[in-house]
């Protein structure tokens, strides 16, 4: 079953957990936000500080409180997520991953699909991890460029190219 609905999730996650709650909800002695999403989402700074920390240190152990186990518990279902879905959390949390989303378009690599070359056998699909439509929507904003597609294609009917050439410099 495909979650669609659930690429999304990153804008939700950039508007409210980068943006607007840093922005409106302030510290009252020094008037500056928390960083809503490395605090209570992201499950980096838990994995590769907490963990190191907490192992070493025994009075750390004994405060962590409930913000640690729900932390390590995104961390456990995005690790346990990562064995069925390419990189489950770029796709569906990350804010940074909405922020390329959104500049792909205007992206200065494009790819390109020559339509003449084209043979729409799949294989580019078939490649394609994010499990996006190349051949259609080359320039999607979920795309990565990773190039799986590209290599993938027989015909060599995808392929990237710089917006700019150097003569445009």
């Amino acid at each position: 079953m495909q979650f669609r609905f659930l690429r999304y999730m990153k804008y939700l996650v950039l508007v409210v957990f980068a943006a607007l709650l840093p922005m409106l909800v302030l510290n009252e002695l020094s008037g500056i936000g928390e960083p809503w999403f490395c605090k209570y989402i992201c499950p980096s700074g838990t994995i590769f500080g907490a963990i190191p920390l907490l192992a070493a240190n025994g009075f750390l152990r004994e405060i962590a409180g409930m913000l640690l186990i729900v932390k390590l518990a995104i961390a456990a279902a995005l690790l346990i997520a990562s064995v069925f879905i390419y990189r489950p959390f770029c796709r569906v949390f990350c804010p940074l991953g909405a922020i390329y989303a959104l500049f792909n378009k205007i992206a200065f690599i494009k790819m390109r699909c020559d339509r003449e070359k084209c043979t729409s056998c799949g294989d580019c699909e078939k490649a394609c991890n994010i499990m996006l439509k190349p051949s259609k929507q080359p320039n999607s904003p979920e795309c990565i460029r990773c190039g799986d597609c590209k290599a993938a294609c027989q015909v060599k009917a995808l392929r990237t190219s710089a917006v700019f050439t150097k003569k445009d410099w």
